[in-house]
């Protein structure tokens, strides 16, 4: 009897820890399809540090100077700062509706070409896991900015 009343509780226990997590999915789901920025946006808020484009620019130059006199070491750590400040502009959609020269007056050029319509930024390169903040421009204007994971 003491054995029946200790399954029941685990049933119920296991259910109710399932019926959290689907909640929690829907609730996730419901709120990027409601565009309910808290929701779709919590990696954003999890990663981002306030954005400081002397600071940009001197990682990438670093990142630069390792990538030509590549000694052995990781190269891509100077782009660390890269990475919060990658998902700061992309929260704040601080560079939506800039022109493209206001763009490199900000983040710079780095390896894009001024007359694509598409640039791409490094902001993290692991063996698993590879990170970029995508800029698209159309009419000379950014109307997409996201991090993308290759």
């Amino acid at each position: 009897m003491y054995m029946n009343k200790l399954k029941n509780k685990i049933k119920f226990i296991a259910l109710g820890l399932i019926s959290v997590v689907i909640l929690s999915v829907l609730i996730s789901v419901l709120g990027c399809k409601l565009g309910v920025d808290d929701f779709c946006n919590i990696k954003y808020n999890i990663h981002s540090q306030d954005f400081n484009s002397q600071e940009w620019k001197k990682a990438y130059l670093l990142f630069k100077e390792n990538k030509e006199g590549y000694d052995g070491t990781d190269i891509f750590k100077p782009l660390i700062v890269h990475k919060g400040m990658a998902y700061s502009l992309v929260r704040d959609k601080s560079l939506i509706g800039k022109t493209k020269n206001e763009v490199i007056s900000i983040i710079g050029l780095e390896e894009n070409d001024v007359k694509e319509n598409k640039w791409i930024y490094w902001i993290d390169f692991t063996i698993s896991d590879n990170l970029w903040l995508e800029l698209v421009f159309h009419n000379n204007k950014v109307i997409s900015s996201q991090i993308r994971e290759d």
